[in-house]
């Protein structure tokens, strides 16, 4: 691998993260990848706080080339477009601000891309920061019954989220990017259809940790959130995603199988509470659902 061939560009939508821009940026000072190929963009979400001074403050000693785009609120589809607009990368790696990895991150994600030319986006493991709680320990383990399942069936999973992923620039330029259309969520989901019809999507070695949504309140909401999103996803994309993956009762039994998967390999009596999660999860998402649907959000919308 040439590195005077590699440039990256890191695009970070950020809103308020005055609390974890710093550990964000000594997170990729220790990158062990040169940090001469790589540009950060960051686009400004209307912040607040001190974010922008603080990201003005440690990247002015000139360590990493830096820019700062703003917007007002106008939906991560528009946020994010405007990091493919501006990038010089040869890939932009996406990740947000109150995400860890290690550090081998970038070179990991780089070399699976330079080996395998016709994948459009691969994706990093995600793993949940462990917390002392019941919902982190879920969290966790319905990442690793993912996993297992994505193993076991060869599932070919499109519908998941930009983090922790790695996409050729020029691969998003081909299918003209995000829909600048959506004001919610969903802009990820809607990206990743439009590249799994001329790109390969691929999953490679790294890591990067997230901390778990702190209680269930909040994980009503974002899934909420999520299924509002989707609706307008699935009239864009016409059956792209099926309903009844989401139905609230048939998740119980798909918590069951993983109940046992899980068991197989590594028994965990905590798995034992997947189906809870996966109702709760899924009632919350079916909810988002339906309202957006009553709303009529992406009904106007045009088959692409």
């Amino acid at each position: 691998m040439k590195m005077d061939n590699i440039f990256i560009t890191i695009g970070i939508p950020v809103k308020n993260e005055e609390e974890n821009i710093e550990a964000l940026l000594k997170n990729i000072f220790l990158q062990d990848y040169n940090l001469k190929y790589v540009e950060i963009i960051f686009v400004d979400d209307g912040c607040t706080d001190k974010t922008v001074p603080e990201i003005n403050r440690i990247l002015s000693i000139g360590i990493i080339d830096y820019k700062i785009l703003t917007y007002n609120e106008k939906g991560l589809g528009i946020a994010r477009q405007m990091i493919i607009n501006s990038a010089k990368g040869k890939y932009i790696l996406w990740i947000d601000a109150d995400i860890k990895f290690n550090n081998n991150f970038i070179s990991e994600q780089v070399k699976y891309m330079e080996e395998n030319p016709s994948v459009g986006i691969g994706k990093g493991k995600l793993i949940f920061i462990k917390q002392k709680n019941l919902l982190s320990i879920l969290e966790n383990l319905n990442e690793y019954a993912l996993g297992i399942t994505s193993r076991k069936y060869q599932k070919s999973n499109y519908l998941f989220g930009i983090c922790g992923s790695i996409c050729r620039t020029e691969a998003l330029r081909s299918v003209g990017g995000f829909d600048t259309k959506i004001k919610g969520a969903g802009e990820d989901i809607d990206l990743t259809l439009k590249l799994s019809r001329k790109w390969n999507f691929g999953k490679n070695v790294s890591v990067y940790y997230h901390p778990p949504t702190s209680t269930w309140h909040d994980l009503w909401r974002r899934y909420y959130w999520y299924g509002y999103g989707n609706h307008y996803v699935n009239n864009v994309h016409k059956g792209s995603i099926l309903l009844l993956n989401y139905v609230p009762f048939l998740s119980i039994v798909i918590g069951i199988r993983d109940i046992i998967l899980i068991n197989q390999l590594n028994g965990n009596i905590f798995s034992l509470f997947l189906p809870i999660l996966y109702f709760f999860k899924n009632s919350a998402w079916m909810m988002g659902y339906l309202r957006s649907h009553f709303e009529g959000y992406g009904h106007m919308t045009l088959n692409k």
